[in-house]
């Protein structure tokens, strides 16, 4: 009896460590697929915000991009919060140069987004 019980509970361990380690690699997946999922969202923004084409985004593109409500709303349901269109525009900015790239655009949503959800 003793036996047979050792046996199931080795089993039963041995599976649920198989299944806590599929379930890391599937949550490892699905941020990959979101940060691609980000990145795509960012470069389509980036590309319409930077009017010049000159892989930069000035405040006065970044103020007229976020004229457009649809945009302000998307941002909005991000958590980020862009009443303050300077200060967005300036934790956007992260060399200070007062201009912001796409890879600016990239880490400085992904930094303020990830503060917001540790703030909760």
């Amino acid at each position: 009896g003793f036996s047979v019980v050792s046996v199931l509970t080795g089993v039963f361990i041995q599976e649920t460590f198989k299944v806590a380690t599929t379930d890391d690699r599937v949550m490892m997946m699905s941020k990959e697929r979101q940060r691609k999922v980000h990145a795509k969202k960012m470069a389509i923004l980036f590309t319409a915000a930077d009017e010049d084409g000159d892989g930069f985004i000035d405040l006065g593109e970044f103020r007229r991009a976020l004229a457009d409500t649809e945009l302000r709303t998307w941002l909005s349901a991000m958590e980020l919060d862009v009443r303050d269109e300077t200060a967005f525009f300036t934790l956007l900015d992260l060399d200070g140069d007062g201009r912001i790239s796409y890879s600016e655009l990239l880490e400085g949503v992904a930094q303020l987004k990830g503060g917001a959800r540790s703030e909760q």
